[in-house]
């Protein structure tokens, strides 16, 4: 069973294990600044090692020689450093060789472990061997080891694999020990009672947790038993958490909490209420990218083009520098409705502020162009996209299937050898496959079936199904700047 919202909950308890990742919203150039940060602390002896590992970027070829390298130099070894390596090699998912690190500084300096370097160590080997692994070295650490940080390591793992029984179990187990729960511990069973619809769990875990003096109830808390009512179709439930999870908004993790928020709403079906927290966070805090990115899509979901498009214009006479991905949404939204001149409309607009469109902006439109038997225009939509994409890029095939049809209707060849040039040089198609398609442009033969490239693209009767893209707005990286 697939575990449902754990994403803030489980970042949370790696903060408090000390396993935490370079968050995947920070910038590039803020992780670089923090990287500089951190180095420029270290001791130039230990630099010079990280400038040894860090090049070493496959998970195939072990540093461990690098290492031993460097003792056989006569170098020192600064436990505390390695500890800042581990964390760094970590930020890059660079597990295998963070593991490395840590059994060389046991197996090769006999360095002693904290409970700490086992929670760590145990994360890591569940990374790259898996649970199962993972397990085995749980057990066989001494038991003076094992102490809340090292247990709560084991939950993550459980949970990360939505292993339900193995974590009540384990979670008993601690009771038996008397190890004290915590927020994180206590977190992990509420949301393994709400993937597995168990209401009465999570009114038990909620009353355990909103009892004891030594649990810190936030909003996270609150949210999750939110998830976890309205999957059993407790939605009175849900909002009412959602309720109580909006007063414990503080700090400065305050936006990601309001644009989590507005995102359940959403789910929720409450446009009202999104409305209603989008005002109260412009109010009470500074609003990036990814707050636009939170509320607009959450606003299309119920297609409110003209709240969205008032956020949007918002957004763009407050924006320094032009995120397209923020108008993409408005696209993407725009072209599923078949609101194509209004699409044209922000585009060229978005070129007058500086906008760049990209190769999504232009496929959000060739879609809907075909959907809306505006086939010549998807084709000419389709050649920006390949003017501006990257090398390689994949984007669906059918609206490759939908060109290729319009050129072998069209009878229009030297159009199809110009297009299929495009592809070419950007490594989407071989000059095999471009010479087959364009002899199935020009003869028709159905020979191009074999390809195995479209075949799936076109209907019995030729006609092409185009499914529409929904762009979520999230990403793998966000600017932490308007």
């Amino acid at each position: 069973m697939k575990l449902l919202r754990f994403s803030t909950l489980l970042h949370s308890i790696k903060s408090h294990l000390g396993l935490e990742n370079v968050s995947a919203l920070s910038s590039y150039s803020t992780k670089i600044a923090a990287r500089s940060s951190r180095t420029s602390r270290w001791k130039d002896s230990m630099n010079a090692l990280y400038r040894r590992i860090s090049p070493i970027g496959s998970p195939r070829v072990s540093i461990v020689p690098v290492l031993d390298q460097w003792v056989e130099e006569g170098r020192p070894v600064d436990k505390e450093q390695l500890h800042v390596f581990i964390k760094e090699l970590r930020s890059y998912r660079r597990f295998r060789h963070a593991l490395e690190i840590s059994m060389w500084m046991t197996d090769k300096r006999n360095l002693p472990l904290t409970s700490a370097d086992v929670a760590i160590r145990l994360d890591l080997i569940s990374k790259v061997h898996g649970t199962g692994q993972a397990e085995n070295y749980f057990n066989n650490v001494p038991e003076q080891l094992k102490g809340l940080s090292v247990y709560s390591a084991m939950l993550n793992c459980y949970a990360s694999t939505a292993n339900y029984k193995k974590l009540d179990s384990l979670m008993h187990e601690m009771q038996e020990k008397g190890i004290a729960h915590d927020k994180f511990t206590m977190g992990i069973r509420l949301s393994a009672f709400g993937a597995t619809s168990d209401v009465e769990g999570i009114d038990k875990t909620l009353a355990v947790m909103e009892s004891d003096p030594n649990v810190v109830v936030d909003w996270t808390v609150y949210n999750n038993a939110a998830t976890g009512y309205a999957k059993t179709g407790h939605l009175d439930k849900a909002l009412e958490m959602l309720k109580k999870s909006e007063g414990l908004i503080t700090g400065k993790k305050s936006n990601k909490a309001y644009e989590f928020l507005i995102t359940q709403y959403a789910k929720f079906g409450k446009k009202d209420d999104v409305l209603r927290l989008w005002e109260l966070y412009k109010k009470n805090q500074k609003i990036y990218n990814k707050g636009y990115m939170c509320v607009i899509p959450s606003l299309l979901k119920f297609n409110d083009f003209e709240s969205a498009k008032k956020i949007f214009e918002e957004w763009e006479s407050v924006n320094g520098s032009y995120d397209i991905r923020i108008l993409n949404l408005m696209i993407s939204a725009y072209s599923r409705k078949g609101l194509l001149q209004e699409a044209e409309s922000l585009i060229d607009g978005a070129k007058l502020k500086g906008g760049k469109p990209d190769q999504t902006t232009w496929l959000h439109m060739a879609i809907g162009y075909v959907q809306n038997s505006q086939t010549q225009k998807a084709v000419e939509a389709m050649k920006e996209a390949l003017v501006v994409c990257r090398t390689g890029w994949k984007p669906r095939k059918k609206i490759f299937a939908a060109c290729l049809k319009y050129f072998k209707d069209e009878g229009d060849v030297e159009g199809a050898e110009k297009f299929m040039e495009l592809l070419r040089k950007k490594d989407i198609i071989s000059v095999e496959l471009q010479d087959r398609l364009l002899n199935y442009v020009q003869n028709g033969k159905s020979n191009v079936d074999e390809l195995g490239f479209f075949v799936d693209c076109l209907s019995e009767n030729g006609e092409s199904h185009i499914e529409p893209e929904y762009d979520s707005g999230e990403s793998e990286k966000e600017e932490e700047t308007c």
